[in-house]
């Protein structure tokens, strides 16, 4: 979601949904490369609709990640490719 100051308000957004993957019952896993591609896909939808909007992409000032807070995701220090899948709740 792209927000205008101050007053916050939604200017455009864009969603992607990612697979979830169930190996055994009650496990939950992403794969870590498409949670990585549909961050960059969401972000790129989204600034692409900002002229409609009378802005461009230099008109962002900061950016914010978040994420559900309860998976855990292990990547290479010297690779940086994901050990494993992401792993949920």
């Amino acid at each position: 979601i792209i927000y205008q100051t101050p007053n916050f308000e939604e200017l455009c957004s864009h969603e992607v949904r990612i697979k979830q993957i169930s190996s055994k019952e009650g496990w939950l896993e992403h794969d870590p490369v498409e949670i990585i591609n549909a961050v960059r896909d969401t972000a790129e939808v989204a600034i692409h609709l900002l002229p409609n909007h009378g802005f461009s992409k230099s008109d962002i000032v900061a950016v914010g990640v978040t994420n559900q807070r309860e998976t855990v995701l292990l990547w290479d220090k010297v690779s940086g490719k994901p050990l494993y899948n992401a792993i949920g709740e």
